[in-house]
């Protein structure tokens, strides 16, 4: 009988680019390589280190590259990450740790913008910052800008749970990142009882309780108004007759719905995905197959495997984790299978835990309510459409500038204003109206910016009256400009000069005490006080058609020259003595 192929009995593996030497492989008791969903891959390889003479080595030294291969398939690729030595009785025991290029991304935060990339774009460039060859299903939509303040394993697995995807590095050190479930080709088949696949064990729980429906919320700043995207059937799930009575959980479908606004979005598309990515979220857990075969490359996250000859059990299962374990029992596969992702590493970047009365996130309000004289001044009453609700808050104190004791600005949104909400201490019992929002459907005015700089700063009303300082280049746009609305009353103090214009037929008045200047509805002046004083450094004319001087004592007009003439008729008289004086007096 011919002997098997030593890929077959035990794992081939090459450090650096070459094959371990013969007693080095003799001395290999143990070795684990795990690959999981969203997860870097791992490979822990246990020697009987005997004198020390592996640890005291060159061969594994940090940093060296690592290929573990079964036959002609390579099972990992990665490079020695950390070393364990143990030493009790018997010959001490070294582990080394070899992980893929993912767990590089786990090194660290930080913080980088992108602009106009898709996601799947985003993804591209920091995968190739670690020097991975990536296979990437393109994302459609466009971002306009992303910040990132995480490392890049999290930032890269909040971005598969935005657009649905999963991630993970195959065998071959490859980046894969693809919609959820959409993997194809041939599906390995393991048999329970057969000697070909050799299924040693399976096993398989399922549970009905979990939600059959996810609705996210969303809000569309262009029209000002909720988005609700509801998720759609999951397909990646087992389709085995013992466990789709328990995933489909029919019986349980009007109470097992639920609504999340932990993520928001503003198109409706990335809404759907948001939805779809949050219902196969929530199923996690309630089917979970595990399994252990004779060594079978052929499984491998982010596919799935068939399971025959189990009873109802029997089927296909979307497989999330992988272990390939070689020890003197032999070369096994265990696999886990089913819609759950790896309860490791990736569960501390979940969501975090609901809570009912904690909000720790700014979210969109709209003003519902302003509240009567009897209402406590500068609350309003919202809405959140973000949240789900339609139902009025508690009220809610908001900011102003320079607010205290019977001062401040008191600018109160309207009822149906947009504005951002923050939460006291993340208590959404105590709401904090913290501005109003601009909006497709609320666009602003005119910002008054030019070249890069403000010409101009408003204050404009709901009716529409302005005011208006201009900080402009020129003396002509550097003023204090008060508009009443529509823009036919207006006071300007500019450097320019200072005008006050009203439309014709206003009456303008001017009071200092009993001191008054008066512009009635017919266009007459009145001026009234004391003693009125009118100099010029030059001439004084008055003109009108009549022009009358009237004095209850005594009027006086004197000049070196003064003349009275009149073209038609003049006339001089008074009711007592009239005098005419003068050096010479001509009468003609």
């Amino acid at each position: 009988m011919t002997p098997p192929a030593i890929g077959t009995i035990a794992p081939v593996i090459k450090v650096a680019g070459a094959e371990l030497a013969a007693s080095t492989l003799s001395a290999l008791i143990g070795m684990t390589v795990s690959t999981g969903l969203r997860l870097p891959g791992r490979a822990r390889l246990d020697f009987l280190d005997d004198g020390f003479s592996i640890s005291a080595g060159t061969t594994f030294e940090l940093g060296a590259k690592v290929v573990v291969a079964t036959g002609t398939t390579t099972l990992f690729t990665g490079e020695i990450t950390g070393v364990e030595l143990d030493v009790e009785r018997g010959a001490p025991n070294l582990r080394i740790i070899a992980d893929d290029a993912a767990y590089k991304m786990t090194l660290g935060n930080k913080t980088v913008t992108y602009a106009q990339m898709s996601y799947s774009d985003i993804v591209s460039k920091i995968v190739a910052a670690y020097g991975l060859t990536a296979n990437i299903s393109a994302t459609s939509d466009v971002q306009e800008y992303v910040l990132q303040a995480d490392s890049d394993f999290g930032f890269i697995t909040e971005i598969a749970d935005r657009v649905g995807y999963d991630w993970w590095v195959d065998g071959g050190g490859t980046f894969q990142f693809h919609p959820m479930g959409s993997q194809s080709g041939t599906v390995p088949e393991v048999t329970w009882g057969s000697a070909a696949s050799n299924l040693r064990h399976f096993t398989v729980r399922a549970s009905a309780l979990h939600p059959q429906q996810v609705t996210v919320n969303g809000w569309d700043a262009g029209q000002k108004q909720p988005l609700t995207a509801q998720s759609q059937s999951v397909t990646t799930k087992p389709d085995a007759a013992l466990v789709t009575p328990y995933l489909e959980a029919s019986s349980l479908a009007s109470s097992s719905k639920v609504t999340t606004a932990y993520r928001m979005f503003g198109a409706q598309g990335d809404g759907v995905k948001m939805a779809d990515s949050a219902a196969i979220r929530a199923l996690a857990g309630s089917v979970v197959a595990e399994g252990r075969c004779e060594i079978n490359a052929a499984i491998v996250v982010g596919h799935k495997v068939k399971i025959s000859d189990v009873g109802p059990a029997s089927g296909t299962y979307p497989v999330t984790e992988v272990e390939h374990i070689y020890s003197e029992n032999g070369f096994d596969t265990r696999f886990v299978a089913g819609d759950r992702e790896p309860t490791s590493l990736a569960d501390t970047l979940a969501a975090p835990v609901p809570s009912s009365f904690r909000q720790d996130a700014l979210v969109i309000g709209v003003v519902t309510n302003l509240g009567d004289s009897t209402s406590p001044k500068g609350y309003i009453k919202v809405k959140y459409p973000t949240l789900g609700s339609q139902i009025e808050s508690a009220w809610a104190r908001v900011v102003s500038m320079g607010a205290g004791s019977s001062r401040g600005m008191t600018f109160l949104p309207e009822v149906n204003d947009e504005v951002i909400i923050g939460f006291e201490g993340g208590d959404v019992t105590r709401p904090l109206v913290l501005g109003g929002l601009y909006s497709g459907a609320s666009p602003a005015l005119d910002y008054g910016t030019k070249d890069g700089a403000i010409e101009k700063r408003q204050i404009v009303s709901r009716l529409g009256h302005v005011v208006e300082l201009g900080d402009g280049q020129q003396p002509a746009d550097q003023h204090i400009w008060l508009t009443l609305a529509g823009g036919k009353h207006a006071v300007k103090l500019g450097k320019d000069g200072l005008t006050a214009t009203v439309p014709s037929g206003e009456p303008i008045s001017i009071s200092a005490g009993d001191t008054k200047i008066e512009f009635d509805k017919q266009g007459n002046i009145t001026l009234s006080g004391q003693k009125v004083t009118i100099k010029a450094t030059q001439d004084v004319e008055i003109s009108g058609m009549n022009v009358k001087l009237k004095a209850n004592v005594a009027v006086e007009a004197s000049g070196t020259q003064a003349k009275m003439s009149g073209s038609a008729q003049a006339e001089l008289s008074s009711g007592g003595q009239t005098a005419v004086k003068g050096s010479m007096v001509m009468i003609n």
